[in-house]
């Protein structure tokens, strides 16, 4: 990724599709369905494709979620830092954004991957309500394996704001077939 001083930028995944046939796992034990891990690589060869390659990938401790990541990895830096983070899975987005706020500056980008309906507000909650198509995209339904790109005009994490971040794409993995 490249990125400018000043500029602080989330990307904001949605775990890929899980697989619901075994109903004896725990919910933050589901893998990811054949569907999710095509998708998980899809979005990975996207990310690179457009060179967005974060500093840190913040985690759900969920396996579908570190399934997700599993399928990103292939096509992003081989020493990427990744944060398993428990307290994703389960957190409201007011405690994602509090995650965010709390990141250390040299980190310029960071990828987050998460769940729903946390992420999708998060999203929401972060940008600028710009009546863009992407962002009434965003509105309507944040599938998984989607993903959204935001921008913020900051030098430290904590000084983001709610609406303050610019959307610079909003991406399902059906728009790249």
């Amino acid at each position: 990724m490249h990125y400018h001083r000043g500029v602080k930028t989330t990307l904001l995944l949605r775990h890929a599709k899980s697989n619901w046939d075994d109903p004896t796992l725990d919910d933050h034990s589901r893998p990811l369905a054949a569907r999710g891990v095509r998708a998980a690589d899809r979005m990975g060869r996207y990310l690179a494709e457009l060179d967005l390659r974060p500093d840190l990938v913040l985690c759900s401790s969920a396996r579908r979620a570190l399934e997700t990541l599993e399928g990103l990895r292939p096509h992003l830096e081989a020493e990427l830092r990744v944060d398993r983070e428990p307290r994703i899975y389960g957190a409201l987005a007011a405690e994602l954004f509090e995650l965010l706020r709390a990141l250390d500056d040299a980190d310029r980008g960071v990828l987050l991957i998460g769940h729903d309906p946390s992420i999708s507000q998060l999203a929401c909650g972060l940008t600028r309500p710009d009546g863009s198509a992407a962002r009434q995209k965003m509105e309507r339904k944040f599938p998984t394996a989607a993903l959204a790109e935001v921008h913020f005009d900051a030098e430290r994490w904590r000084d983001i704001e709610p609406e303050s971040g610019i959307l610079r794409r909003f991406v399902r993995p059906r728009d790249l077939d």
